[in-house]
């Protein structure tokens, strides 16, 4: 392989790894919330054919706000996070899964808004 090859190679695998910063890594199955800290964070979860973008903030004393919005295969899409949950931080940590069609919040359900 030629040097400009190797560096090529390089900078790409570089770039790859900048890419998912921020994200979960592709082989993970599930995402941990912690709506008793509700530590406020923002972050993106890649998979297969788009990602799922959530928003977690401390409401008041007793709730937490998680706002989220998922894009399946749209380059174009702004990043709107169209659903609205107010959470009672009691719940504490949960577990969900990663989709092929993005992160099950269903359990939330009754807790959620969509605009």
């Amino acid at each position: 392989m030629s040097i400009y090859r190797q560096c090529a190679a390089g900078i790409l695998a570089i770039g790859m790894g900048v890419s998912i910063l921020g994200q979960t890594r592709e082989n993970q199955s599930h995402v941990i919330l912690d709506f008793g800290r509700c530590f406020p964070e923002r972050k993106s979860i890649s998979f297969a054919l788009g990602s799922t973008t959530y928003e977690l903030k401390k409401e008041h004393k007793k709730t937490c706000r998680l706002r989220y919005g998922t894009e399946i295969e749209n380059p174009l899409w702004d990043g709107t996070l169209d659903n609205s949950c107010i959470v009672p931080r009691r719940i504490g940590k949960r577990k969900f899964v990663i989709t092929g069609q993005g992160v099950d919040f269903s359990p939330l359900a009754r807790y959620c808004k969509s605009k």
